[in-house]
């Protein structure tokens, strides 16, 4: 009957965006930063570490991103709508303002994460080692980090600009 077809139909639409909203919750469970909260690092070894997880972090994004795009498909299919359609542009954009929010979420978590990492008051309160040890030492003329963090150069404005080794844009 119709409305077994229609129960059929919305069942599956929900069922694909409760997958895609959970592929983007475990993008907000597992953070994009990670670190042992007994252990200070160097710059250079948070930075390979960092780097590893973050190449198996975006691998599992690749993966949930492929699952979003397989749900949004069957979907499409499920509905039997033509892909220019208006009413499924809109359910796309609809699933769009489901991946912003998603990923915004991962974005977020991380960041506060991170933020925890390095907020003193925190470190204090948690008993957490500070993240990573870098020394500054005043020679002669210039300013020396140990170990390197960069190359220091003089700014336009008389003061010191640092370009971090490890930061990419």
């Amino acid at each position: 009957t119709i409305v077994r077809e229609v129960h059929g139909i919305v069942a599956a639409i929900k069922r694909d965006v409760t997958d895609t909203r959970a592929v983007l919750e475990t993008w907000a469970q597992n953070l994009l930063v990670e670190r042992k909260t007994s252990k200070t690092y160097i710059p250079l070894d948070f930075v390979q570490l960092q780097a590893l997880l973050q190449a198996r972090r975006y691998g599992e994004m690749q993966k949930g991103g492929e699952q979003i795009h397989a749900n949004l498909n069957r979907s499409q299919k499920v509905l039997r709508a033509n892909r220019g359609s208006p009413q499924f542009k809109a359910y796309v954009d609809y699933i769009n303002g489901i991946l912003i929010n998603g990923l915004a979420a991962g974005a977020i978590a991380s960041l506060e994460y991170l933020l925890r990492q390095i907020d003193p008051d925190t470190l204090q309160r948690s008993d957490i080692n500070p993240l990573l040890e870098v020394q500054l030492r005043l020679t002669g003329a210039g300013v020396t980090f140990v170990p390197p963090l960069g190359h220091v150069t003089k700014s336009k404005d008389g003061g010191a600009e640092v370009e971090v080794v490890g930061i990419r844009d």
